[in-house]
């Protein structure tokens, strides 16, 4: 599940550039490694773990890597709770926010497996009270193609229940035709946890648990409990004006949501990654059905499968999925025909971690020339007017002034020079930008959002901006990467 807002580090001007963290020096724990691998990249692992602890405030962060089924490193760094110095390790759990959707997809897939629903179905098999439900079929929730709006947009995160999400769901209309648009939205995984429920006839917690944490062994991964309540569980953090403190206790709960209320650690995540991957989840046919990619256009420039992001890294299939929610953020990354795993857990929103996925599968299968140029070459699909937009603001933003002409309204009217002077101040530290860079475009149901890297002497800081259609700028955000 997304949280509402983009980014923690600098976003919307409310918040400053990321300083070093208040855990940046504290020693990692470290869980034993069930296979070894050399003591130069555990050194290299370990640096760029604690880069990101550090430029992005990170008050914990726990990391597995795991090569042909097998764990080959888990470590933690900083802590699970800052007050009582309680370290993160390999064992640590966090809510996986959005990261849980892929659960929901493999409950989906078993009851399919099972004979009880085909993808292929509408909803309105099994919630027929919907007035859009006989327009989608399960298949356009699981991978965002249904036009459902997201109750994100029509119902506050603070006491959120799921009768009050759906009883929201069946006043809203359609954004899009069902099937012909990738927008993500949380609400199509919340209608597929009642699918689930009506299908199984049992609660959806308890069939994920039954079906997948207890076969498999995940002993740490569960649903309708909040991360703090956990013996090992980690608390949630924010960075607010250059302090990482103590998120809202009330908004981090996300309990039984099918949408985001999976709690787990890295080695459950890399446990999860090798059963799935091999078919030991559901058979080898729904797993290609899960990595194939639905609907996308314009709005996006990655694949999106089946509760799965679905993209090729370095030439590599790489299928993958972020997370994050108030107080924690991550991504589960797995290469399958390279049986690699790269699972990133902390408990502070705005993580920035694809980048550190990306350098920590670089250090395992070493990048030739051409896949080195990709790293600094921009990706397809750049829509030349907005960068030209980005690049303009890019240069106002560093110079302390940007003409308000240039924004939306609300955007406008929250900006002023002494808001911007704090992320002026940063980019100006960062050095002359050498490399303007283009890496994606996704969509949500109320906007889409160009994202680029920007590599300076010493930090790379990932850009987004969200341009209407009349050309105004509605949201951008920056926060380091590295």
């Amino acid at each position: 599940m997304r949280a509402p807002f983009y980014v923690a580090c600098i976003i919307a001007l409310s918040q400053t550039a990321c300083e070093r963290a208040p855990s940046a020096a504290v020693a990692p724990t470290v869980a034993p490694p069930t296979a070894t691998i050399s003591p130069d990249i555990v050194r290299q692992i370990d640096a760029i773990a604690r880069g990101a602890l550090a430029h992005q405030q990170l008050a914990g962060l726990s990391l597995a890597v795991a090569k042909d089924g097998v764990v080959v490193y888990a470590h933690g760094y900083g802590y699970r709770d800052v007050a009582k110095r309680l370290p993160a390790t390999a064992n640590t759990i966090y809510n996986i926010a959005s990261m849980s959707k892929q659960f929901t997809a493999a409950s989906v897939m078993l009851l399919q497996q099972d004979g009880k629903l085909t993808i292929d179905d509408p909803l309105s098999k099994y919630l027929p009270e919907l007035p859009y439900a006989k327009r989608v079929t399960l298949r356009n929730l699981l991978n965002h193609a249904s036009g459902i709006p997201d109750y994100l947009d029509y119902i506050s995160d603070n006491g959120l229940t799921t009768p009050k999400i759906l009883a929201v769901l069946e006043k809203v209309r359609l954004d899009s035709t069902p099937g012909t648009r990738y927008e993500y939205s949380n609400s199509n995984f919340i209608l597929l946890g009642a699918v689930v429920t009506k299908a199984s006839g049992m609660p959806f917690d308890r069939f994920v648990a039954q079906r997948i944490f207890r076969p498999l062994g995940l002993v740490s991964t569960g649903v309708g409990t909040a991360p703090k309540d956990l013996r090992n569980g980690a608390l949630g953090y924010t960075v607010v004006l250059n302090r990482t403190t103590l998120a809202d206790p009330q908004s981090a709960a996300q309990l039984d949501f099918p949408d985001g209320g999976v709690n787990s650690t890295v080695l459950d995540l890399a446990a999860w990654d090798a059963a799935l991957d091999s078919g030991r989840v559901v058979n080898p046919e729904l797993v290609r059905t899960m990595f194939t990619p639905g609907p996308h256009g314009s709005e996006t420039t990655h694949g999106y499968g089946l509760g799965l992001s679905v993209d090729h890294t370095y030439g590599r299939l790489e299928i993958s999925h972020q997370g994050e929610w108030t107080g924690y953020a991550g991504e589960n990354v797995t290469f399958p025909d390279d049986r690699f795993a790269v699972i990133l857990l902390s408990n502070t929103d705005g993580f920035n971690e694809e980048l550190i996925a990306r350098r920590i599968f670089a250090l395992f299968f070493p990048l030739g020339p051409t896949q080195l140029a990709q790293e600094t070459e921009s990706a397809q699909g750049e829509n030349g007017a907005v960068t030209k937009v980005a690049k303009t603001l890019l240069a106002e933003v560093s110079r302390g002034s940007v003409d308000k002409a240039m924004l939306a309204p609300g955007l406008a009217h929250d900006t002023s020079d002494a808001s911007l002077a704090p992320l002026s101040r940063a980019l100006r530290n960062y050095g002359v930008l050498k490399r303007f860079v283009f890496i994606g475009r996704d969509a949500d149901t109320t906007s889409v959002t160009d994202t680029y890297r920007l590599y300076y002497p010493d930090a790379v800081v990932s850009y987004s901006v969200s341009v209407s259609a009349d050309g105004k700028i509605k949201t951008f955000s920056f926060s380091r990467e590295d």
